[in-house]
Protein backbone atom coordinates (compact mmCIF):
# COMPACT_ATOMS: atom_id res chain seq x y z
CA UNK A 1 0.00 0.00 0.00
CA UNK A 2 2.65 2.54 -0.21
CA UNK A 3 2.19 5.42 -2.77
CA UNK A 4 5.25 6.75 -4.77
CA UNK A 5 4.61 9.85 -7.16
CA UNK A 6 7.56 10.23 -9.98
CA UNK A 7 7.66 13.38 -11.08
CA UNK A 8 10.10 14.23 -14.21
CA UNK A 9 9.34 15.70 -17.83
CA UNK A 10 11.39 12.61 -19.02
CA UNK A 11 8.75 9.79 -19.94
CA UNK A 12 11.51 7.18 -20.18
CA UNK A 13 12.65 8.14 -16.47
CA UNK A 14 8.90 7.73 -15.07
CA UNK A 15 8.42 4.45 -16.67
CA UNK A 16 11.28 3.33 -15.60
CA UNK A 17 11.44 4.26 -12.47
CA UNK A 18 7.90 3.03 -12.22
CA UNK A 19 8.60 -0.57 -13.45
CA UNK A 20 11.59 -0.79 -11.22
CA UNK A 21 9.54 0.25 -7.80
CA UNK A 22 6.13 -1.51 -8.96
CA UNK A 23 8.16 -4.89 -9.61
CA UNK A 24 8.91 -4.29 -5.82
CA UNK A 25 5.29 -3.95 -5.14
CA UNK A 26 5.02 -0.67 -4.53
CA UNK A 27 2.01 1.56 -5.81
CA UNK A 28 3.51 4.29 -8.08
CA UNK A 29 1.88 6.90 -9.97
CA UNK A 30 4.13 9.76 -12.23
CA UNK A 31 3.73 13.68 -13.27
CA UNK A 32 5.57 15.06 -16.45
CA UNK A 33 5.01 18.67 -15.02
CA UNK A 34 4.98 20.78 -12.01
CA UNK A 35 1.18 21.89 -12.32
CA UNK A 36 0.10 17.84 -12.88
CA UNK A 37 2.23 17.18 -9.56
CA UNK A 38 0.81 19.66 -7.68
CA UNK A 39 -2.69 18.72 -8.59
CA UNK A 40 -2.09 14.54 -7.79
CA UNK A 41 -0.25 16.12 -4.43
CA UNK A 42 -3.08 17.39 -3.29
CA UNK A 43 -5.45 14.62 -4.07
CA UNK A 44 -3.73 12.19 -2.65
CA UNK A 45 -1.55 10.60 0.29
CA UNK A 46 2.09 9.97 -0.69
CA UNK A 47 4.44 7.71 1.08
CA UNK A 48 7.22 9.26 -1.18
CA UNK A 49 8.00 11.46 -4.00
CA UNK A 50 10.68 11.62 -6.57
CA UNK A 51 10.83 14.68 -8.39
CA UNK A 52 13.33 15.97 -11.07
CA UNK A 53 15.10 19.74 -10.26
CA UNK A 54 14.32 20.67 -14.06
CA UNK A 55 10.49 20.85 -14.32
CA UNK A 56 10.30 23.39 -17.37
CA UNK A 57 9.22 26.68 -15.81
CA UNK A 58 9.06 25.24 -12.18
CA UNK A 59 11.58 22.99 -10.41
CA UNK A 60 11.90 20.15 -8.39
CA UNK A 61 12.64 22.68 -5.55
CA UNK A 62 9.14 24.16 -5.89
CA UNK A 63 7.51 20.73 -5.87
CA UNK A 64 9.41 20.75 -2.33
CA UNK A 65 8.32 24.05 -1.02
CA UNK A 66 4.99 23.09 -2.17
CA UNK A 67 5.12 19.90 -0.42
CA UNK A 68 6.38 21.27 3.08
CA UNK A 69 3.93 23.97 2.53
CA UNK A 70 0.97 21.51 2.31
CA UNK A 71 2.62 20.10 5.55
CA UNK A 72 2.97 16.66 4.16
CA UNK A 73 5.93 14.83 5.97
CA UNK A 74 6.99 12.02 3.37
CA UNK A 75 10.34 12.42 1.78
CA UNK A 76 11.22 13.88 -1.17
CA UNK A 77 14.20 12.83 -3.46
CA UNK A 78 15.53 15.11 -5.76
CA UNK A 79 16.80 14.00 -9.14
CA UNK A 80 19.13 15.61 -11.73
CA UNK A 81 20.89 15.26 -14.70
CA UNK A 82 22.79 18.02 -14.64
CA UNK A 83 23.88 18.33 -10.59
CA UNK A 84 25.43 21.13 -8.57
CA UNK A 85 26.39 22.19 -5.44
CA UNK A 86 23.50 25.26 -4.95
CA UNK A 87 20.79 23.18 -5.97
CA UNK A 88 21.91 20.10 -3.75
CA UNK A 89 22.56 22.81 -0.64
CA UNK A 90 18.97 24.79 -1.15
CA UNK A 91 17.35 20.86 -1.44
CA UNK A 92 18.58 19.93 1.96
CA UNK A 93 18.24 23.00 3.63
CA UNK A 94 14.25 22.70 2.55
CA UNK A 95 14.54 18.94 3.97
CA UNK A 96 14.96 16.90 0.75
CA UNK A 97 15.56 12.85 2.01
CA UNK A 98 18.47 12.76 -0.76
CA UNK A 99 19.60 14.13 -3.99
CA UNK A 100 20.70 11.73 -6.88
CA UNK A 101 22.53 12.78 -9.92
CA UNK A 102 21.19 10.52 -12.89
CA UNK A 103 21.55 8.44 -14.40
CA UNK A 104 20.22 6.17 -11.45
CA UNK A 105 20.85 2.67 -11.17
CA UNK A 106 18.02 0.38 -10.72
CA UNK A 107 19.85 -0.34 -6.99
CA UNK A 108 20.48 2.45 -5.85
CA UNK A 109 16.90 3.34 -7.02
CA UNK A 110 15.28 0.79 -4.24
CA UNK A 111 18.08 0.96 -2.14
CA UNK A 112 17.15 4.85 -1.35
CA UNK A 113 13.49 3.72 -1.95
CA UNK A 114 14.00 1.14 1.24
CA UNK A 115 15.91 4.09 3.32
CA UNK A 116 13.39 6.90 2.52
CA UNK A 117 10.44 4.52 3.70
CA UNK A 118 11.95 3.22 6.47
CA UNK A 119 12.93 6.84 7.47
CA UNK A 120 9.20 7.62 6.98
CA UNK A 121 8.04 4.70 9.31
CA UNK A 122 10.53 5.63 11.99
CA UNK A 123 8.48 9.93 12.07
CA UNK A 124 5.27 8.34 11.67
CA UNK A 125 5.62 6.43 15.16
CA UNK A 126 7.52 9.51 16.34
CA UNK A 127 4.79 11.12 15.77
CA UNK A 128 2.09 8.89 16.92
CA UNK A 129 4.08 8.29 20.25
CA UNK A 130 4.24 12.29 20.56
CA UNK A 131 0.31 12.58 19.90
CA UNK A 132 -0.23 10.04 22.69
CA UNK A 133 1.89 11.48 25.77
CA UNK A 134 0.63 14.73 24.96
CA UNK A 135 -3.11 13.17 25.32
CA UNK A 136 -1.29 11.16 28.69
CA UNK A 137 0.44 14.42 29.75
CA UNK A 138 -3.20 16.34 28.98
CA UNK A 139 -5.30 13.25 31.00
CA UNK A 140 -3.03 13.98 34.28
CA UNK A 141 -2.67 17.49 34.20
CA UNK A 142 -6.59 17.31 34.60
CA UNK A 143 -6.49 14.86 37.43
CA UNK A 144 -2.98 16.57 38.88
CA UNK A 145 -5.00 20.30 39.16
CA UNK A 146 -8.81 18.65 40.15
CA UNK A 147 -7.58 16.89 42.64
CA UNK A 148 -8.33 18.58 46.34
CA UNK A 149 -4.95 17.22 48.43
CA UNK A 150 -1.51 19.37 47.70
CA UNK A 151 0.71 17.73 45.42
CA UNK A 152 4.62 18.47 44.95
CA UNK A 153 6.09 15.81 42.63
CA UNK A 154 10.04 15.91 42.55
CA UNK A 155 12.87 14.50 40.76
CA UNK A 156 15.18 11.70 41.97
CA UNK A 157 17.04 14.85 43.16
CA UNK A 158 14.55 16.00 45.54
CA UNK A 159 13.80 19.21 43.08
CA UNK A 160 10.19 20.25 43.04
CA UNK A 161 8.81 19.80 39.73
CA UNK A 162 5.44 20.44 40.08
CA UNK A 163 2.67 21.22 42.53
CA UNK A 164 -0.84 21.69 41.99
CA UNK A 165 -2.76 24.45 43.39
CA UNK A 166 -4.04 23.04 46.23
CA UNK A 167 -0.79 23.09 47.76
CA UNK A 168 -1.00 27.17 48.49
CA UNK A 169 -4.88 26.32 49.94
CA UNK A 170 -3.37 24.39 52.30
CA UNK A 171 0.37 25.06 53.31
CA UNK A 172 0.13 28.69 52.04
CA UNK A 173 3.35 28.34 48.99
CA UNK A 174 2.91 29.31 45.88
CA UNK A 175 3.35 26.67 42.92
CA UNK A 176 5.27 28.68 41.01
CA UNK A 177 7.91 29.56 43.54
CA UNK A 178 9.03 26.39 44.60
CA UNK A 179 9.63 25.31 41.02
CA UNK A 180 12.85 23.89 41.15
CA UNK A 181 13.62 23.97 44.77
CA UNK A 182 14.75 21.21 46.88
CA UNK A 183 11.81 20.15 49.05
CA UNK A 184 14.19 20.08 52.10
CA UNK A 185 14.90 23.85 51.70
CA UNK A 186 11.03 24.47 51.08
CA UNK A 187 11.02 25.23 54.91
CA UNK A 188 6.78 24.74 55.55
CA UNK A 189 5.41 22.73 57.98
CA UNK A 190 3.31 21.38 55.53
CA UNK A 191 6.27 19.05 53.67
Amino acid sequence: NTHILIIDDEDGIRKTFSAFLNKEGYYTSTAADYDTAMEKLKNAQWDLVFTDILLGSHSGVDVLKGIKAMGYTCPVVMITGAPDIETAAASVRLGAFDYLPKPIKRETLIRVTKHALQNKALLDEKSIIEREKEQYQTHLEAIFRSVEDAIITADNNMHVLQANDALERICGLKPGVILGERIEGIGNECC
